[in-house]
């Protein structure tokens, strides 16, 4: 959800929300994984009256990741079991992209954006991003 605050320029914050399931039959593993966050942005619309407009983004955000489930495990003696595991990780990242939007109406934007992100968490979350959706401004 964003705003326009000045001609071509608009400002927000994105909440991110990922969920991720992973399941290995033969060994009876599963995983499970929960991303949430906040995200604040910064936008530049390269000026144009079309419904097309190119924009620049910066991004900067904190992320809170929660994992449980279940995977194998050896005990003292290097017997494999299958065992519970649960844990939590904080990280924060910073992306730098440049996008394509359509507007739908002045309020709400099919867009296409490629970024190069830095940060995540210690499994390291680092590299070009492409993200698709929709984007909804407050008032314009």
């Amino acid at each position: 959800m964003g705003v326009f605050f000045a001609s071509n320029w608009a400002a927000g914050v994105a909440l991110p929300v990922e969920y991720h399931a992973f399941r290995y039959k033969q060994s009876g593993e599963h995983h499970n994984e929960l991303i949430t966050g906040v995200a604040p942005w910064l936008r530049f619309y390269i000026p144009s009256q079309s419904r097309h407009r190119v924009f620049g983004e910066a991004q900067a955000g904190a992320l809170y990741n929660a994992y449980w489930g279940r995977q194998q495990v050896y005990d003292p003696l290097g017997m494999p079991r299958v065992g519970d595991f649960k844990g939590h990780d904080f990280g924060g990242f910073v992306r730098i992209g440049a996008g394509y939007s359509y507007f739908l109406t002045p309020n709400v934007a099919v867009e296409g954006m490629v970024a190069y992100q830095q940060g995540g968490f210690t499994s390291g979350y680092d590299g070009l991003t492409l993200n698709i959706g929709l984007r909804a401004y407050l008032g314009r």
